[in-house]
């Protein structure tokens, strides 16, 4: 809650940026860590087979990467848990914020594309571009 208001606080310093800039950047991105009890052994990657499979747990961040860079928002869970639930747990700290922009852009990977998330980010104000998943192109439409 600390870094959401304090965020806020630099939005109105950097307010003229903002609107000469046309918008605000903020993303969203999440990395499993595997950890040995408290202790974290590096990232999970499909292709490290000696951390591959293992237990630990993921840390899930928010962004603001344009026109400057203030990450505002961390949450962890277990490692193998899902990126969409991660993000609508952040949605009450992103309507938090106070932008005076129409344009707050959103951009995360394709572990976010799902229609509830596209839902809840332009009912909040925002303009996704989120990659989508192979299996979702016939579903769904971008802008």
């Amino acid at each position: 809650m600390f870094l959401v208001l304090f965020l806020n606080s630099v939005i109105s310093s950097f307010k003229d940026e903002i609107n000469d800039s046309g918008g605000l950047v903020i993303a969203a991105d999440s990395k499993p860590i595997a950890a040995y009890g408290n202790a974290p052994l590096g990232p999970i990657h499909s292709y490290n087979t000696s951390l591959n499979g293992k237990y630990g747990f993921k840390v899930f961040w928010l962004a603001v990467i344009y026109p400057f860079y203030f990450p505002f928002y961390f949450s962890f869970d277990k490692a193998s848990a899902h990126d969409n639930p991660m993000l609508l747990n952040s949605f009450k700290y992103l309507k938090l914020l106070d932008v005076k922009t129409s344009n707050i852009f959103f951009t995360a990977d394709k572990g976010f594309d799902s229609l509830d998330t596209l839902y809840n980010l332009i009912s909040a104000g925002l303009i996704p571009f989120i990659r989508t998943k192979k299996s979702h192109l016939k579903d769904h439409f971008y802008l």
